[in-house]
C-alpha cells in the first residue's frame, strides 16, 4: 500500500456540516471510512467546476484553496512510486505523512493527537510568523518564501526546514495573450492594495476575496491585464510573504509594478527589473513607475521586463514544485 501524504484543511463554519475528502489517483473502496463518516463526501479529484466544489470554496481561507487543495492537486501528478496524495478536512488521520496548514498550527493539542497516531508532519507556514515553540514538535517546516526559508533555518532547535515554491492557482487560463494596449489590473485582496485616490482611473482592481471569502471567478479576468500592479500599503508590517502575485504575472506573459521590499520581488525580478519600485512608497512614486511602464509598453524595457518575468515562469513550473515538495517529504519519511 502507497505511503499516505494527507494535506488537512479547516472549512469555515458553513462547510463544517460534513467532513471533505479529495482522492487523487485510483479510487480506493474505503468501507470503514465510510461507516464511520456516512456524511463524508468523497471525491475522485479535484473537479473545480463541480457544484460540491463551488459551494466548499467560499468557505475556505484563499490560502487553503491554492497551498493545499491546488498544492496537493500538482504532487499526485508527479507523485513517486509508493506515495500517494489526499486532501482532508477529518483530522483523524493515522500513520501518515500530514501537511498541516499555518492555520492549524497553533492547535497543539491537535498536533499531540496527530502525533501519537503515528503521524509525520510537515507544517507548511506560508507566511506566518511563529515561535520556536510552537513548531519544536514538528518533523519539517515548509516555506513558500526565500526570506522565511533563512528566517527558520537559522533557528535553533527547529525541525529541518524546506522550501516549495507556492503554486499559482491551478484554473489559470493558459497561453493568455494580454490586450494590445497598456492594461494595469491588481489582482488581490482589497486590504492588500494600495491605490491613491488620484489614480483609481488608471488601474482596474479585481479582488480575489473579501474578508477571507474567495471569489471563485476572479480569475477569468486575467486575460484582461498586461501589466499587475501590485503595490501594497506602506505599513503592511512584515510578513514572509511568497511572490505569487509575481508568479501569477509571469503564467499570464505580463510585467508587474512592486516594491523591492514586497518579500522575494527582488530576489525573483533582479534590482535592474524596470518596475520595481526602489523609493519609499507614495502617491507620486507609484504615478510616476505607472507612467513610465505605460511610457514602456512595448518598447526595449518593457520586454526587457518580459524577460525577466519569463525566467520566473520556469521557476513555478508544477514539476519544479512537485519536485520539491516530494524531496521535503522524502526526507521526513
Amino acid at each position: 500500500m502507497d505511503k499516505a501524504v494527507v494535506f488537512l484543511f479547516r472549512p469555515g463554519k458553513a462547510g463544517r456540516r460534513r467532513t471533505h475528502h479529495f482522492d487523487f489517483g485510483p479510487a480506493r473502496q474505503g468501507l470503514l471510512r465510510r461507516l464511520l463518516h456516512p456524511l463524508a463526501r468523497r471525491s475522485q479529484g479535484i473537479d473545480w467546476e463541480s457544484a460540491h466544489v463551488k459551494s466548499l470554496l467560499p468557505t475556505l481561507y484563499p490560502s487553503t484553496i491554492v497551498r493545499c487543495l491546488m498544492q496537493a492537486q500538482i504532487a499526485a501528478r508527479h507523485a513517486p512510486e509508493g506515495f500517494s496524495a489526499h486532501c482532508s478536512s477529518d483530522t483523524d488521520v493515522r500513520n501518515s505523512i500530514v501537511i498541516v496548514p499555518k492555520q492549524m498550527i497553533l492547535r497543539q493539542g491537535l498536533l499531540h493527537r496527530l502525533k501519537k497516531r503515528g503521524n509525520r508532519l510537515l507544517l507548511d507556514l506560508i507566511d506566518g510568523f511563529f515561535e520556536p515553540e510552537s513548531l519544536a514538535g514538528a518533523d519539517g517546516l515548509l516555506c513558500c518564501s526565500r526570506k522565511a526559508l533563512a528566517h527558520y533555518a537559522a533557528g535553533r532547535g527547529l525541525p529541518p526546514v524546506f522550501f516549495v515554491e507556492h503554486c499559482a492557482d491551478v484554473r489559470l487560463p493558459r497561453n493568455i495573450r494580454g490586450p494590445a494596449e497598456f492594461s494595469p489590473y491588481y489582482f488581490g485582496a482589497p486590504q492588500n492594495l494600495f491605490l491613491p485616490a488620484s489614480l483609481r482611473r488608471q488601474v482596474t482592481p479585481v479582488f480575489t476575496d473579501q474578508d477571507n471569502v474567495a471569489d471563485p471567478e476572479w480569475f477569468r479576468s486575467l486575460p484582461l491585464a498586461n501589466l499587475h500592479y501590485a503595490v501594497r500599503p506602506p505599513d503592511a508590517g512584515p510578513a514572509f510573504k511568497p511572490f505569487i502575485k509575481g508568479i501569477t504575472a509571469a503564467l499570464c506573459g505580463a510585467n508587474i509594478l512592486v516594491h523591492k521590499d514586497d518579500g522575494d520581488a527582488a530576489l525573483y525580478l533582479g534590482e535592474d527589473y524596470p518596475y520595481l519600485i526602489r523609493e519609499e512608497c507614495g502617491e507620486k512614486v507609484v504615478a510616476d513607475y505607472l507612467r513610465k511602464a505605460r511610457e514602456d509598453f512595448g518598447g526595449r524595457d518593457w520586454n526587457r521586463g518580459l524577460s525577466a518575468m519569463r525566467r520566473i515562469r520556469e521557476l513555478a513550473e508544477e514539476k519544479t514544485i512537485a519536485d520539491q515538495f516530494w524531496a521535503a517529504v522524502a526526507a521526513v519519511a
